[in-house]
C-alpha cells in the first residue's frame, strides 16, 4: 500500500502526469513467500515508462506454467523470461545499446558465436545447478536483449 502511495504522489506537475513518466522504476522481490534467498522466482514491479519505451497499466506474469521443474533440494518452481532480459531493457530504455551492456563470452563455458562472442542480455546468465530440467530454453537465452512482449513498445 505504502508503495502505490508513493508512486500516486510523484504527480508531476500536479494531476498533469507522473515524474515517473519519463524514467524507468522497478522493485525487485527475491524473497517471495516461502522461498526465501530464492532467486529464480523474482516478482517485479516497473513503474514509469521510461519516455514511452514501456506501456504501463499491466500486470503480466512471464512464468511458463506449464512447464514446471524440481529444483535441486526438492522444491517445484516454473521458470519464465530471465530477469536478465528485464535488466536489459531498462538499460535500452536508458539509451543504451547491447554492445554497451551485454558481457564478452570469453569467461564463460557457454559460447555464443552467433552474437559475436558476447553473452545476451544484462550480467552474469547463470543457472544454479540441479534442476531436474534447464529452465531457460536455448531460444529464450539467445532472447535475453529482445524487448519484452507487451510492456515494451
Amino acid at each position: 500500500r505504502r508503495s502505490h502511495s508513493l508512486l500516486c504522489d510523484l504527480s508531476w506537475p500536479p494531476h498533469t502526469g507522473s515524474a515517473l513518466d519519463p524514467s524507468p522504476r522497478f522493485l525487485l522481490c527475491s524473497s517471495f513467500l516461502f522461498l526465501s534467498h530464492d532467486a529464480k522466482t523474482v516478482p517485479t514491479i516497473l513503474a514509469g515508462g521510461a519516455g514511452g519505451f514501456f506501456n504501463t497499466g499491466y500486470y503480466v506474469d512471464y512464468t511458463n506454467h506449464a512447464r514446471p521443474i524440481r529444483a535441486r533440494y526438492g522444491n517445484m518452481w516454473r521458470a519464465g523470461v530471465p530477469q536478465n532480459r528485464l535488466l536489459a531493457n531498462v538499460c535500452q530504455a536508458m539509451g543504451l545499446e547491447p554492445a554497451d551492456y551485454e558481457l564478452s563470452d570469453a569467461a564463460y563455458a557457454t559460447k555464443f558465436p552467433g552474437r559475436g562472442g558476447r553473452v545476451p542480455g544484462y550480467g552474469d546468465p547463470f543457472i544454479e545447478p540441479g534442476d531436474d530440467k534447464v529452465p531457460y530454453l536455448p531460444q529464450q537465452v539467445a532472447d535475453l536483449s529482445a524487448k519484452l512482449p507487451v510492456i515494451t513498445r
